[in-house]
């Protein structure tokens, strides 16, 4: 995902950052998950996607329990 990131392939970087995500919860791998939601909310900050990223930010600042934001 980062390499697509870099290339401003934010779509591709997206998909592959919601992978891994899937893969670090699975495994539970706290960290993992930390590192993957950060990345989710930059790559949808690049994106315009207001909503999707501060859901990500929510995630992260509430351990992992996922928020309803309101937007």
């Amino acid at each position: 995902g980062r390499l697509h990131r870099a290339h401003g392939s934010y779509q591709q970087a997206l998909a592959f950052y919601r992978r891994s995500l899937a893969i670090q919860e699975q495994i539970g791998d706290k960290y993992g998950v930390i590192q993957s939601l950060n990345a989710i909310a930059i790559a949808d900050s690049f994106l315009g996607q207001k909503q999707e990223m501060l859901k990500a930010g929510d995630i992260l600042r509430t351990g992992g329990r996922p928020v309803d934001v309101g937007c």
